[in-house]
């Protein structure tokens, strides 16, 4: 048997002689002589910090009894002290257990032959059930013929004492809930246990890490429910501690011992997909089909089959067979022939829909703009104008301007592809006019001259300005603009061969009339004011020589004589008949 540091012992120097006739009985109770021993070679860590001291007196044909408490693992020893009227006393003690289960455990004594050793715990680390009450019957008895005896029975108490902390089981816990529990929803249980008693028994359970936005609580019977309701989309997993604490009276004793609880949440179809591209893009026309537009994309903060989307077009007649989706992919792509100048944007609704069940969908309004293709030329209609103008008319005067509706060059790309400008480019070496790059309008740059030309054949020329991007190749269209300068009376006669020199004989008239010479003007004027040029005797023998206005027929009136004046000067005009 181990031996131990707690000892009830028989003082010999308290022993008393016996006297004949056996011990002495007596009601009289005499203090024994108490010590304490403090064995610390057999001394357990927690050592005491009070003694109790039990004594009694042994008395004849008495069955006595006392009551005593002691706080557990307060004493590493208890010494009672037994009067006796004899030396040679021999000291036997009986035990009785109230806790039979514990009976091995719970006291052990050792027995010499003057003292008693027992250890007394209120549990111990290998019993099943605290020990809480001893029941000790201590008998005395002389070595006498006959044998004198006396018992007690000791009643002890092992009061409790704070030493034990609760203990969770298991060491932790987790669980899975779905997110869409309703508030107060118990998620997961709690237990631990306190091996004391009473207050030191006493469990309060808190949350005290994991919990900062209050989505959770504890009940007193460790159940863990739900405050709020919850959100995998934004917390998927919760690590909880949770302690749980014994309610000793004085709050500075008090124990406690923590968990870690792990709550999982399970996904619940509730988060519809959300579309994350931007609901516009753009395609340039007479693309590749089966060419990829744009990769369209949602997102579904669900998992698993409640996450997974699939994107669809509707039905439009607009856009069937111009563009598909894929499906899996969501990869927008070119289905058929796109033509801005037929259709210049497109409006498509995609659908994302996800598989849980049911399926939650989400549908987005796409714009597709057509950006143009330098694929059209600019067009005049018709293709030939005409024009007039005064050979008069001033530098910078309007011809002609295309802009209007009935004469102007369209082009029906878009931008810079479709937008026009004009030049000459043939019909006008002299440059007498110019035309406008932007607006076509044909202007007079120089003083015309009728006589020198009287009418143009311009070639112009529209065309685009796909050019002025990156160098493209441009598209032109040309048209012929006949332009017919009108006559003014600019221009007087001119006498031909001027001076004219005739010869007649003295002393005789000319035959047909005194005919002598013809004068001739040219007007370079046009019909009707160089049709009809007028002559005159301006200076001159108008008595001797006649011509006429409308020929200019010059005749002699009369016969001449040499010797008198042998020659005649006549300074003639030609008038037209313009004003």
């Amino acid at each position: 048997m181990t031996s131990n540091t707690d000892i009830i012992q028989v003082q010999p120097s308290a022993v008393t002689p016996r006297s004949s006739g056996g011990p002495k009985v007596t009601s009289e109770r005499k203090t024994p002589i108490v010590t304490k021993e403090n064995r610390k070679r057999h001394s357990q860590p927690s050592t005491s910090v009070k003694e109790m001291i039990t004594y009694f007196e042994v008395k004849k044909n008495k069955d006595p009894s006392m009551k005593s408490e002691i706080q557990e693992k307060k004493l590493p020893y208890l010494r009672v002290s037994v009067l006796c009227f004899h030396f040679e006393l021999v000291l036997a003690i009986e035990l009785n257990f109230l806790n039979e289960l514990n009976k091995s455990l719970a006291l052990r004594i050792t027995v010499s032959k003057s003292s008693i050793k027992p250890n007394c715990s209120r549990e111990t680390h290998e019993m099943k059930h605290p020990v809480q009450h001893y029941i000790l019957v201590v008998q005395a008895q002389d070595s006498g013929h006959p044998a004198l005896s006396s018992t007690l029975t000791v009643y002890c108490n092992v009061l409790d004492l704070n030493d034990n902390a609760p203990l969770f089981d298991p060491m932790s816990y987790s669980n899975e809930v779905f997110e869409n529990v309703t508030v107060g929803t118990a998620v997961v249980t709690v237990s631990a246990t306190d091996a004391d008693s009473g207050k030191n028994r006493q469990i309060v359970y808190s949350i005290t890490s994991g919990n900062e936005e209050d989505e959770f609580e504890i009940l007193q019977n460790g159940s863990i429910v739900t405050r709020k309701l919850l959100d995998r989309e934004s917390q998927a997993v919760y690590n909880l501690v949770v302690t749980a604490t014994d309610q000793a009276v004085a709050p500075e004793r008090r124990l406690s011992s923590t968990v870690q609880v792990t709550i999982l949440l399970k996904d619940v179809n509730d988060m519809a997909p959300e579309f994350i591209t931007p609901n516009e893009t753009s395609v340039a026309e007479n693309i590749p089909i089966n060419t990829v537009v744009m990769a369209i994309k949602a997102v579904d903060k669900d998992e698993g089959r409640n996450g997974y989307i699939e994107y669809s077009l509707s039905n439009d007649p607009v856009t069937n067979g111009v563009f598909s989706l894929g499906p899996a992919d969501g990869l927008l792509r070119v289905g058929g022939k796109i033509d801005r100048e037929m259709t210049s944007n497109y409006t498509l609704v995609v659908t994302a829909r996800d598989r849980g069940d049911p399926p939650k969908m989400t549908n987005m309004r796409l714009f597709v703009k057509v950006l143009d293709e330098n694929d059209n030329s600019p067009i005049f209609d018709p293709k030939q104008y005409s024009a007039s103008i005064s050979e008069n008319a001033s530098i910078g005067a309007s011809v002609l301007q295309f802009t209007s509706p009935q004469v102007s060059a369209t082009d029906i790309d878009d931008n810079l592809n479709g937008r026009v400008r004009y030049s000459i480019s043939s019909g006008d070496a002299n440059r007498d006019f110019t035309i406008a790059e932007d607006s076509g309008v044909v202007r007079v740059a120089k003083n015309l001259n009728y006589e020198r030309k009287s009418r143009y054949e311009l070639i112009v020329r529209a065309e685009d300005c796909a050019g002025d991007i990156n160098g493209a190749a441009v598209r032109s269209d040309t048209a012929k603009i006949s332009i017919s300068v009108s006559d003014i009376n600019d221009n007087p006669p001119t006498f031909l061969d001027s001076p004219y020199l005739a010869y007649v004989m003295e002393n005789t008239i000319p035959p047909n009339g005194g005919y002598v010479i013809t004068v001739k003007a040219y007007d370079a004027d046009t019909p009707p004011f160089n049709n009809l040029v007028k002559y005159f005797i301006k200076e001159g023998d108008t008595d001797i020589f006649r011509i006429n206005a409308s020929t200019g027929d010059i005749s002699l009136l009369r016969a001449l004589d040499r010797e008198i004046q042998d020659e005649y000067i006549l300074s003639l005009v030609a008038m037209d008949t313009g004003k």
